[in-house]
């Protein structure tokens, strides 16, 4: 038997929760467009924040939510990346409009939060400071669904956008345009919907809809 159950009254379509440092609260979104807390010992909703007046969950984007070293939860929904704090409370929104966002962020090591919108195959990957405004981006084509940034232990970040494997150095090139460390171009169908894995050794593991899983070494 579950130690508890918790009906949240929304949609929970492709959306994993997500854990406070201490492990005391867990995070969820329903719907695609509410956040809730929950404590994780009785199950008890501790508080929801409604984010957006849309109900998007029917649509089965991932909105996972992420939680940055300070406790700020991060979500990203139709209008933008929403910074939340441990009490409910939005800290702030960086729109991406008209592109939505439709993949959880990655945080690097000095707190940079990178996340992808889009809108059809108008792709947009932004990295984005703890303070809520823009460090750099850079335009991708794809269309971003489900495929979350990630970022190695050097703070290279990667991201994998219609038939491309794309490495960023993780500050830009000092002019608000993205530094590109290396780009793979050797897909033979898109790899929408299947994110990037880092394994010992760097080495990238990506999986495609050409129904192959590649293995790639860092490139440099």
């Amino acid at each position: 038997d579950p130690a508890w159950l918790n009906i949240l009254g929304g949609g929970l379509r492709n959306v994993s929760p997500a854990l406070s440092h201490d492990g005391s609260v867990v995070y969820v979104t329903t719907s695609g467009y509410q956040l809730h807390a929950i404590d994780a010992l009785t199950g008890v909703e501790l508080w929801r924040t409604v984010l957006e007046r849309r109900r998007n969950g029917a649509r089965g984007p991932n909105y996972t939510p992420v939680v940055g070293d300070d406790g700020t939860i991060y979500v990203g929904f139709d209008d933008g990346l929403f910074a939340v704090n441990p009490d409910g409370s939005v800290k702030w929104l960086f729109a991406t409009a008209p592109r939505r966002i439709y993949s959880p962020p990655a945080l690097g090591h000095d707190g940079t939060i990178y996340v992808g919108a889009a809108r059809r195959n108008d792709g947009q990957l932004y990295a984005i400071r703890p303070d809520g405004t823009l460090e750099w981006s850079t335009r991708v084509t794809g269309r971003l669904v489900n495929t979350a940034p990630v970022v190695d232990g050097a703070g290279t970040v990667y991201l994998a956008a219609d038939r491309t494997l794309w490495a960023f150095r993780p500050h830009g090139n000092g002019q608000g345009g993205a530094d590109v460390k290396w780009s793979l171009t050797r897909f033979a169908r898109r790899v929408l919907e299947s994110g990037t894995v880092i394994g010992p050794g760097r080495v990238l593991y990506q999986g495609s809809r050409d129904t192959r899983l590649y293995a790639i070494g860092e490139r440099g």
